[in-house]
């Protein structure tokens, strides 16, 4: 029977594997996992139920996605990672720069030319030196023509030196790690943070730097282009990245400085419209037989064409809508407010697009850096301080809440993960905290720990991943 058992959950996960559907951001972007039976439990001091940790080459705030045995992941500031789901073991390793994305003469050109950095670079601290010296020369002795002719030559040499090597570095959008690091601010975000797609044989991967790869599952790249400019400026945000790709007939669709989509098997520009300054990931849905793109400020786009249909009446800053067969849900901030909203699309007769506000709500105020997650007529809703709510999906109405919050400055970054009756919810100091909501509300069935991360889980039939900031987990119930 146990065998049975455990043949059924494979055959249930395999399903969508078969039938195609791409996986991506949370599975199918809901976060929502059905027909699987994740561990509940697991600790890094004890190693409860860890089937093993890879090391990683750098933190990244992408979460992983899995295929059969593949986990796929990303690392700052480029780098997609093919992992060995059985065994932890690094399959494969690929590079997302722009000077991947050049051919022929073009490639030579910018590898001559950013070769050129270090020497640049080092240049830089002698000649400021220089000018320091001679600038203090000038001040003791004002009427030296001579001091001041020399101070203006060095000036000159290094203006030419820093021009040279910046225009170097915009050229070709050389990446600059210390300005990519966790421990500031200024890269909190990273370039790694949106989440690969997996879909008819290929994975995606688009990095904060502008770069977009497909490969196929074994690694073999099949074309990789730069879509737009590096960490862009972001609603909410001084800069940064982190929307993932989505994928519907055939039309790969990435958000960042721009809506772009591409054709999916050769990497061709289909179209671009508006600016996208948002970290959310955009939505896909088909109504009736069309296929749209829904932003998180609201817009609808064919994903055709690109031609705009629609302008919801809804906007998000930090999360993407959340797509319910035909319902679209805006759940979050924006513009200083805290707001939920649904909205429900249908085809109109002469073959349009149509929109039916549902309802419109006040959220608590808070910061909202979740995705909510659904099931069975709630949408689970995470704070940024660990509180969580169940809305009433056909409402808007909040149906119960934890009274508890996190212990300040730590954060919730992560969106949350519904599988098998539980919720999960998982902190930037990597504890993730397991509820079951019920009638009465939400009961805290365990707390487990783990490395500091941002990024959110992804569970199969028996297993859940975890892409910490410096290690890839497998958590999976072990019998000792």
């Amino acid at each position: 029977m146990k065998a049975l058992l455990t043949l059924l959950l494979l055959c249930a996960w395999c399903g969508p594997v078969l039938a195609d559907v791409p996986i991506g951001w949370r599975g199918d972007g809901t976060g929502e996992f059905q027909r699987v039976l994740p561990p509940t439990q697991w600790s890094a001091q004890s190693g409860q139920n860890i089937v093993w940790k890879t090391p990683m080459p750098s933190w990244a705030n992408g979460s992983p996605v899995v295929l059969g045995n593949r986990v796929f992941v990303t690392s700052e500031p480029s780098d997609l990672i093919a992992v060995d789901a059985t065994t932890g073991e690094i399959l494969w390793s690929r590079r997302h720069d722009f000077l991947d994305t050049l051919t022929g003469e073009a490639l030579k050109k910018g590898l001559s030319q950013t070769s050129r950095i270090p020497a640049l670079t080092e240049e830089l601290g002698p000649r400021q030196k220089t000018v320091n010296r001679l600038k203090r020369d000038v001040r003791r002795q004002r009427s030296n023509p001579e001091g001041v002719q020399n101070l203006e030559k060095a000036m000159g040499a290094l203006n030419e030196t820093r021009t040279t090597l910046e225009g170097i570095k915009s050229t070709y959008h050389v990446t600059e790690t210390e300005k990519i690091s966790h421990q500031y601010a200024s890269g909190f975000v990273g370039y790694a943070s949106a989440t690969p797609l997996v879909s008819g044989g290929h994975v995606y991967a688009l990095f904060g730097n502008g770069v977009l790869g497909c490969h196929t599952l074994d690694g073999t790249r099949v074309w990789m282009v730069h879509v737009d400019v590096p960490a862009p400026h972001m609603h909410g945000y001084h800069s940064g990245h982190a929307a993932s790709p989505r994928i519907l007939d055939g039309v790969l669709v990435v958000g960042i400085g721009h809506v772009h989509a591409f054709d999916a098997l050769t990497g061709e520009k289909r179209w671009e419209n508006g600016e996208y300054r948002d970290f959310g990931t955009p939505a896909t849905i088909r109504v009736g037989d069309a296929g749209y793109v829904i932003t998180p400020m609201g817009r609808v786009l064919d994903i055709q064409d690109g031609k705009p249909v629609l302008q919801a009446s809804a906007a998000l800053w930090y999360i993407g809508p959340l797509i319910q067969s035909d319902r679209l849900y805006f759940v979050g901030n924006a513009q200083g407010k805290s707001r939920a909203s649904a909205i429900r699309l249908s085809p109109a007769s002469d073959g349009t697009l149509t929109s039916s506000p549902l309802w419109s709500v006040e959220l608590p105020k808070a910061r909202y850096y979740g995705t909510p997650a659904p099931h069975a007529g709630l949408l689970h809703i995470t704070t940024r301080y660990g509180e969580v709510l169940a809305m009433v999906a056909e409402t808007g109405g909040i149906r119960y809440r934890t009274a508890e919050t996190l212990r300040k400055p730590i954060e919730v970054y992560s969106s949350p993960l519904f599988a098998n009756g539980h919720l999960y919810m998982t902190s930037e100091d990597g504890m993730t905290y397991v509820y079951t909501p019920g009638e009465a509300g939400y009961n805290r069935v365990t707390t487990n720990d783990l490395e500091p991360l941002r990024s959110s889980l992804f569970a199969t039939h028996t297993s859940i991943y975890i892409r910490a900031l410096d290690h890839l987990y497998r958590i999976q119930r072990i019998n000792r």
